[in-house]
Parts: C-alpha cells; sequence; structure tokens
C-alpha cells in the first residue's frame, strides 16, 4: 500500500494564477501533488515544501520512463497521476567546496604547464591560450568571492569583509 498523497501549494496568493497540477513520487515511494503557478520561484518553494527540503539543497525532477531531468518551471509538461515524476533532493554537502577547488587547481596547473611550453615555442602566448588563462582567472575569482554557489549546490562561509 502507498502512502497517503499530500497536496501542497493549494489555494491561491496574490500575482500567482494556478496552472494545474504536478504529480510527483519521491524516491522512497511517497506521493504527492503541487499545484503549478507561473512563478519559477513560488514553484521551487513549493516543490521543497512537498520533499521537506531546505533552501540549500537542490531538486532533481525526473520523467519515470526515460528517467530523462526535467527543468523545474512553470513550463513543466503535464503528466498524470499514472505518470507521476520522479522527484530527487541532493543536501548540500560541504566537501564539494574542496573538490571543486582541487579541480580548479589542476586546471590552473595544466593551464601554466601548457603556458610554459607555448612560451618556449612561440612568443606572445597565442590569443586562445590568453583567453583560456584570463577565463580560470575569473573562475576562480567566482568561487573565491561568491557565498553561495548553488549552481554548484555548493554553500560556504566567507570571512567578513
Amino acid at each position: 500500500m502507498l502512502p497517503k498523497q499530500r497536496r501542497f501549494g493549494v489555494g491561491k496568493k496574490h500575482g500567482m494564477s494556478e496552472m494545474g497540477t504536478l504529480y510527483l513520487i519521491t524516491e522512497d515511494g511517497k506521493e504527492l501533488e503541487v499545484n503549478l503557478c507561473t512563478d519559477s520561484e513560488a514553484l521551487y518553494k513549493r516543490l521543497r515544501e512537498a520533499v521537506h527540503a531546505s533552501s540549500e539543497s537542490a531538486l532533481k525532477l525526473r520523467h519515470p520512463d526515460s528517467k530523462k531531468a526535467l527543468h523545474i518551471s512553470p513550463r513543466i509538461p503535464p503528466n498524470t497521476t499514472d505518470c507521476r515524476y520522479i522527484i530527487s533532493v541532493y543536501p548540500p554537502n560541504g566537501m564539494l567546496v574542496d573538490e571543486v577547488n582541487m579541480d580548479l587547481v589542476t586546471l590552473e596547473n595544466r593551464v601554466i604547464e601548457l603556458e610554459r611550453q607555448l612560451t618556449d615555442r612561440c612568443s606572445p602566448l597565442p590569443p586562445a591560450v590568453q583567453d583560456l588563462k584570463h577565463d580560470v582567472e575569473r573562475f576562480r575569482h567566482k568561487l573565491e568571492t561568491t557565498r553561495h554557489l548553488s549552481w554548484l549546490n555548493c554553500y560556504k562561509e566567507l570571512p567578513p569583509t
């Protein structure tokens, strides 16, 4: 027997019109219903409430047949109770900061080595190498100065400025 269904986002708030119902199932088999709305932030909030996820957690919707990831937006294709989207929650992981930093250091070392090899052969550096070096520096700055890297599902504490 499946767990009882819960419905989230019932009723209308000022400025948000209802667009239908999104039928979901969690990885542990709990069936949920969430009202779609025209506001993406409100939809994310409703989905987080439905699965009891923190604001730092990443959400992923998959189609049950193809396992294809779905973009969470008000324009998500409608589904039925017979074809519930699978919703997964990925809590933030503090270790990700170290992993991303390690990957960045590896990438930076590869660029430096490439730069050394090219400097020996040609001067000045080709524009493609200069662009790559600039991109790495810009990405490093973004990682070091952005408090919430939600696009990486990564959150960190920055020193006070």
